[in-house]
């Protein structure tokens, strides 16, 4: 018995986010693509994970009068270039990431046997993934959307309608 209980608080305690943080699953992604999503045109080849169109999804709207985004925002980009490349940004809250993009978490997820993965993710891409090696990181170009709490996408200007 005093395993079992153990076992659960080191579980739990390995899970459990600070207060007022979400911390994002790989369920948490399991539908992404039946969120309300926009087109996002297409940019010169050669610009990272941002070459041809893109979609970007939401799991929810803010309230149309927010000037950020609420802990628990969830903006997943898919690549139609047929890379098959989809990152996602998560409003985790928080000090996470509080040098930077206050609040957000960066994250590759991928689709294995029909379930949507988390990769990786964290404040900066892990060395090895992929534009990460050139010296640029999420947080240096979303950098450029810092008034409008780091969401780039223009469909996706505070506040939305």
């Amino acid at each position: 018995m005093r395993v079992l209980l153990l076992t659960i608080c080191l579980l739990g305690c390995t899970t459990a986010a600070p207060d007022g943080e979400f911390i994002v699953q790989d369920s948490d992604f399991g539908d992404f693509e039946t969120w309300q999503h926009w087109p996002i045109a297409a940019t010169a080849p050669g610009s990272f994970h941002t070459t041809g169109p893109r979609i970007v999804y939401l799991n929810r709207k803010p309230p149309a009068d927010a000037t950020v985004f609420p802990v628990g925002t969830i903006l997943v980009k898919t690549l139609e270039n047929g890379s098959g490349d989809t990152f996602a940004m998560v409003k985790r809250g928080g000090d996470y990431n509080a040098d930077w993009a206050r609040g957000w978490e960066w994250l590759e997820i991928t689709k294995t046997s029909g379930q949507w993965r988390i990769v990786w993710r964290g404040d900066t891409p892990p060395e090895g993934a992929g534009y990460a090696e050139e010296g640029v990181s999420c947080n240096l170009c979303h950098a450029m959307a810092r008034t409008n709490d780091w969401v780039q996408s223009k469909v996706l200007k505070l506040p939305m309608q």
